[in-house]
């Protein structure tokens, strides 16, 4: 069995030239190389060993890329969390996945874990931001059948039900890495600016192991991120690739911070629906620089198809071929094959898809992961993404997406965040959008708006402007559970 740690081992020996900075440290390869392995033989002093499971708590900084990288060279089960995840969250992922250490530089964490007398079996705590001061203190555990060359462990967003533990092998992460790499042509001249959470698969695997493997260097940030502070990271750090999302690059672009003389040669952005008159502005803003939109899933490792600036202009709101070894199909809701251009569930298969979900059979028949996600494919295989299959929306015998209207909405200027919903009341059934704004607006200019650029079927019964949408840890929109919204 090939380890993914191997393959970027080999990559990080190859360059002594190329830098990791993040916020407080700035390490040539080479260093990288001498942490990864002095890690590793601290892991295993510890008693980490094959199929051992170990949560990451760590904000975007380099003792996260070196923890991840060691525990994969031993064979353990990598398990990244978001760093401020409570101690009830820990809680249910213990329940849930059973882990056997956990690792942070969360010295808020720890106090946490102290006070509240968590009781981890055979658990680790690192007690220090600085790695290489970690008590040294043994564990024996069970084996797991399960975890057999298992690399990693992703919990899934969960905008609705519990999240779930999608298991990665070492295969897949390492098709992943060959197939992205073979789409963004990045070289050993390019920086990456790294802003999104690395427990997120894109960014982990997408961005940070790619980057790696391509030999770039890398500014890793774990600062609230503002406008201003993403110009002036790109002007000052010479950056020349930025992995982004489409809300992101929203709110650089009603700012009206223009980037001068800057070094950016690609934008790369997922994770959104995106409407084609929005990538017409991030185009004309970002005027001269390569744009690629990516979709994928935790379970695909995450990227299923990618489309680059050119096909964007050709193919409006595609989002691109399956890349690599991957194939896309469309079934009904009887699983028949759809004809292009017919609405259907996609599914997807591939090196890079899943082994499976932890204490879960479901996601996977036949090889073929049945995604959740509704679309569509063309002639030529371009797939289009409507929505999520459980967000559906089906009022007076039409199909309605709320993720499109949703994309609408936050092309308005004055709209920060979009929720739409079904309402269901009693008495009666209702579309309903919920927005914050950045600027004062009124309902009648969104309704307005709304008019303008959505069919008639569509537009919001009622909008309501709120202070707040609640999210995910991952950032992605919390819906609300049928039941949830009966009123």
């Amino acid at each position: 069995m090939s380890l993914y740690s191997e393959m970027l081992i080999q990559r990080v020996l190859k360059n002594q030239f190329c830098r990791i900075q993040d916020n407080n440290r700035n390490i040539s390869y080479t260093e990288l190389y001498e942490e990864i392995f002095r890690l590793a033989a601290i892991f295993n002093e510890m008693g980490i060993t094959k199929g051992t499971k170990v949560v990451l708590v760590f904000d975007n900084c380099i003792e996260f890329l070196s923890s991840i990288i060691a525990l994969n060279s031993i064979e353990a089960v990598a398990i990244p969390v978001y760093f401020n995840l409570g101690i009830s969250k820990l809680e249910e992922i213990n329940d849930d996945l059973n882990i056997n250490f956990l690792l942070t530089n969360s010295s808020r964490l720890c106090n946490e874990l102290l006070k509240n007398e968590f009781e981890y079996k055979h658990r680790f705590y690192c007690t220090s931001s600085e790695i290489d001061i970690l008590e040294k203190r043994r564990g024996s555990f069970s084996d797991d059948d399960e975890m057999e060359d298992v690399a990693l462990i992703l919990l899934t967003s969960g905008t609705i039900s519990r999240p779930k533990g999608v298991m990665l092998t070492n295969a897949n992460v390492i098709a992943s890495i060959n197939n992205i790499s073979g789409f963004l042509n990045l070289n050993e001249l390019d920086k990456l600016l790294i802003i999104k959470n690395p427990v997120h698969i894109s960014t982990l695997v997408g961005e940070l192991f790619v980057g790696i493997y391509n030999q770039c260097s890398f500014f890793l940030s774990n600062k609230l991120l503002t406008p201003r502070y993403f110009s002036e990271k790109i002007t000052n750090e010479n950056i020349s690739v930025v992995f982004a999302t489409p809300t992101i690059l929203n709110d650089i672009m009603k700012s009206n911070i223009e980037i001068n003389g800057h070094s950016l040669r690609m934008i790369h952005f997922s994770g959104e629906i995106i409407k084609f008159h929005t990538i017409l502005e991030i185009m004309r803003h970002f005027s001269g620089v390569t744009l690629i939109q990516g979709y994928g899933l935790t379970e695909a490792a995450p990227r299923i198809t990618q489309i680059s600036t050119e096909d964007m202009l050709s193919k409006e709101n595609s989002v691109g071929k399956p890349i690599g070894d991957q194939l896309v199909s469309i079934i009904d809701d009887n699983g028949e094959k759809c004809k292009p251009f017919t609405i259907g569930e996609v599914l997807v298969k591939g090196s890079n898809i899943m082994k499976g979900y932890y204490k879960n059979n479901k996601g996977l028949i036949k090889d073929w992961l049945h995604t959740d996600d509704l679309g569509y494919v063309d002639h030529e295989g371009y797939l289009y993404i409507v929505g999520r299959k459980d967000n559906m929306i089906i009022m007076n015998g039409r199909n309605i997406y709320p993720e499109e209207i949703e994309s609408a909405l936050l092309s308005y200027d004055g709209i920060k965040e979009a929720l739409v919903e079904l309402i269901e009341t009693e008495d009666k059934r209702y579309i309903q959008a919920s927005v914050t704004v950045h600027k004062t607006i009124s309902v009648i200019e969104i309704i307005r708006f709304c008019t303008k650029h959505l069919e008639d079927y569509k537009i919001p019964h009622t909008i309501k402007i709120v202070e707040k949408i609640t999210k995910t840890y991952s950032g992605k929109l919390l819906r609300r559970s049928a039941d949830e919204k009966r009123s």
